[in-house]
């Protein structure tokens, strides 16, 4: 339901692919109408959908629920609290996936339990990241103390490191 210009296409083009899995296509008006892409999530079968919160709750408006087991993916906004558990309850399993564009998809990961969510939690670094809540002057905040993400590792794109103009921006 992404758009080729995206960044996560490339994610959700290539992960099934090398899966031996099939890649669906939505068109732009499907993947805009929450009856067109239900009915195309259920006709095809499809046992995975990445899409972000406005494409999910356009699915919950109009009930859609998967004919068997079923991954959700979620990214791309913040995730409320109620859209997860309308989410958690039609899916086998659904993941929270935070990661700006500069890291490359996805950066971190939260397994979702209708019963334990909370907006804005963003899960664990993957492998090959770091994730640190720092303050203005980028020294590391205690536990439970507002801050700013930073995301570190190898994955990280080119071109960040002593750059804090192009950092802040």
């Amino acid at each position: 339901v992404t758009t080729i210009s995206f960044d996560i296409f490339a994610l959700e083009l290539y992960l099934p692919l090398l899966h031996g899995a099939t890649m669906i296509l939505a068109s732009r008006e499907t993947a805009m109408d929450g009856h067109a892409l239900a009915r195309l999530l259920t006709a095809s079968r499809a046992t995975h959908l990445q899409a972000t919160p406005a494409t999910w709750q356009m699915l919950v408006d109009v009930d859609w629920r998967p004919p068997g087991s079923f991954t959700g993916l979620c990214g791309g906004e913040l995730l409320p609290t109620e859209l997860a558990q309308a989410i958690a309850q039609r899916c086998t399993r659904l993941l929270n996936l935070y990661g700006p564009t500069e890291a490359t998809v996805w950066a971190t990961a939260l397994e979702v339990s209708a019963a334990d969510y909370a907006a804005g939690n963003i899960g664990r670094p993957l492998s090959n990241y770091r994730v640190y809540i720092l303050d203005k002057s980028d020294n590391p905040v205690p536990v439970g103390v507002v801050g700013e993400l930073a995301i570190g590792g190898e994955s990280l794109a080119r071109g960040y490191f002593k750059q804090p103009e192009l950092t802040a921006s």
